[in-house]
């Protein structure tokens, strides 16, 4: 996984600037869709595609009430 970091200042709306190079490397194009998550203390930004609502996880997924949720964490939830 390439790691790429910059500092970017939010502007009076709250709006950030997804640096070129990043939507290069995610193939994030002008009107494409993208999720804004977050979870504790951090934010994700990606590419909208469906994903587990618990992890995150973008494979093994069952859709449930317009949501989807991953094996694995369906198992998790079963052993509570």
């Amino acid at each position: 996984m390439k790691i790429l970091e910059n500092v970017k200042t939010i502007d009076s709306l709250g709006r950030i600037v997804i640096p070129q190079d990043m939507r290069d490397e995610m193939q994030i194009r002008k009107k494409d869709e993208v999720s804004i998550i977050m979870r504790g203390e951090e934010i994700r930004i990606r590419k909208t595609e469906n994903f587990c609502i618990a992890c995150c996880e973008t494979e093994n997924l069952i859709k449930y009430q317009n949501k989807y949720i991953c094996h694995d964490c369906i198992a998790n939830i079963k052993k509570l």
